[in-house]
């Protein structure tokens, strides 16, 4: 009987894992080293799945790429100066592999597949309402130095962004 709890307790785990990542996603973007157990969610997640018996990591044509680069990550650590100051950027890459297989598992249904583009949206009218808080706007354009000058300057303070967010950044992440 063990066995039939264990069974639903990891399905229904991971039927919420979209919402897992997204409460999550904070801790794995503003990471402190007290903070780096919280690493190990991805994982548990993905065995939470197995033990479903469901595909934790669906079969995409990037899987052999995506394997590459997890085991470079694994290179990078052991090669790096200071963990402390790689944790951010390896947090970072450890929260990709998870959205990305999660998109995958979701977009497989049509529901998930809309829900995962509403999501995409969100997300970037999200970066932009973040942009305009705190962006080095450029006086390039003289017509845009009327608009810029009533946005307050930097005010957020986002952790590797002190002096603002990068216009060149921004403009990349948005296009992607």
């Amino acid at each position: 009987m063990l066995t039939g709890r264990l069974l639903a307790v990891a399905g229904r785990i991971d039927d919420w894992q979209w919402l897992v990542l997204i409460v999550a996603a904070p801790l794995f973007l503003f990471i402190r080293p007290a903070l780096s157990p919280v690493l190990l969610l991805i994982p548990l997640l993905w065995g939470a799945a197995w033990i479903a018996r469901r595909r934790p990591v669906p079969v995409t044509p990037l899987n052999g790429t995506l394997l590459l680069l997890a085991f470079m990550l694994l290179v990078s650590l052991y090669a790096t100066y200071d963990l402390a100051a790689s944790l951010p950027k390896v947090s970072g890459m450890i929260l990709a592999f998870g959205v990305f297989f999660q998109v995958v598992r979701l977009s497989q249904s049509r529901r998930g597949w809309w829900g995962s583009l509403a999501f995409f949206f969100a997300c970037g009218l999200g970066i932009v309402a973040l942009s305009l808080l705190d962006t080095q706007w450029a006086s390039k354009v003289g017509g845009l130095d009327v608009l810029t000058s009533r946005l307050a300057p930097h005010a957020l303070s986002l952790p590797g962004a002190e002096q603002g967010l990068n216009p060149n950044e921004l403009a990349g992440t948005l296009l992607w």
